[in-house]
């Protein structure tokens, strides 16, 4: 069961980072509270402000965002922790259709010249924020295209215009100067802004890796009294935490002569059945036992290594 468990983590960490679930029910409750406020404002702004909306439109948009956000629910409660390709599909499926519902409450509130496009950079900085897995760029693409079909549709009269700011022109989404102006703005804004925020999420997604490696090590070193075990886990984290395929470990013998491996992680058994490591062969790891640290540019090539055929067969760079 453990193992099985275990499995399953380790696909899930592959394909979403490990708080994806959480952030995938934080959506789903900020997504309550947009469906909730479509209706509310919708109400206040035609019965109070006295603004003209299309106003049950709006409320089959909000009443549409509810009900699809019950149903992402409960899809998600099904797959999460046994299916985690499916999961994957569900975070993709629920960012589509925020877009989608969106893209139709900035129709309903005056396409290129409503007031509502700013939601785009909302939810593209709450999706670069709680689910870093994704491209960055590709929702801000996809919500720059949602805008330039909106604005293209309407200026040719395949849609209605509603023009919900009074005092506005009520043909100046016909103005492509206006309209141009305004998808370009928006356009660089939203990529730069998306940019910006995925920069400093990967930093901190790498610190944070870093901290749980700490973590998980000092955990491994209290668990367990057997030096191989420790050490097996110690290699495990350590990939995971530099976020690389491969490692090793290997102990000076009695003799000071040879490096023996004690364990391994992610390498192929022809590798490691390679040969025995000689230091008065491998001057990197005379360089590295002398002053702690070697760094290699390129292993298949550096004539410090002692098996660069079996490194180039590895795939090792």
């Amino acid at each position: 069961m453990i193992e099985k468990e275990s499995k399953f983590i380790d696909t899930m960490e592959t394909l979403l980072p490990s708080d994806s679930v959480g952030s995938s029910v934080r959506l789903i409750y900020a997504r309550w509270v947009v469906g909730c406020m479509i209706l509310l404002a919708t109400a206040a702004c035609v019965h109070l402000l006295k603004i003209d909306l299309p106003e049950y439109l709006l409320y089959c948009l909000g009443g549409c965002v509810l009900v699809y956000n019950a149903i992402l629910l409960s899809v998600q409660h099904r797959y999460v922790g046994t299916h985690p390709h499916q999961f994957r599909r569900v975070v993709n499926t629920q960012i589509l259709l925020d877009w989608f519902s969106i893209g139709v409450f900035l129709h309903l509130t005056g396409g290129a010249t409503s007031p509502a496009i700013p939601f785009f950079f909302i939810h593209a900085v709450l999706v670069t924020i709680l689910l870093p897995s994704q491209s960055p760029f590709s929702p801000a693409l996809l919500a720059i295209c949602v805008v330039v079909l909106v604005a293209t549709l309407e200026a040719a009269e395949i849609l209605g215009h509603y023009t919900v700011i009074p005092g506005l022109s009520d043909d100046l989404y016909l103005n492509w100067h206006y309209v141009l102006a305004q998808i370009f703005f928006f356009a660089v804004a939203l990529l730069t802004t998306v940019s910006l925020t995925a920069s400093m999420m990967a930093r901190l997604r790498a610190r944070e890796r870093q901290v749980s490696a700490l973590f998980f090590t000092t955990e491994t070193v209290l668990s367990s009294l057997k030096l191989v075990d420790v050490l097996d886990r110690l290699t495990e984290k350590a990939a995971q935490a530099l976020t690389i395929p491969a490692a090793s470990i290997r102990l000076l013998d009695a003799t000071g002569e040879q490096l023996k491996l004690v364990t391994a992680h992610g390498l192929s058994q022809s590798y490691l059945d390679k040969g025995q490591v000689e230091l008065t062969q491998s001057e990197l790891d005379r360089e590295a036992l002398s002053e702690g640290v070697a760094i290699i540019g390129d292993a298949r090539s550096d004539r410090r290594v002692q098996y660069p055929k079996e490194i180039a067969a590895e795939g090792i760079g």
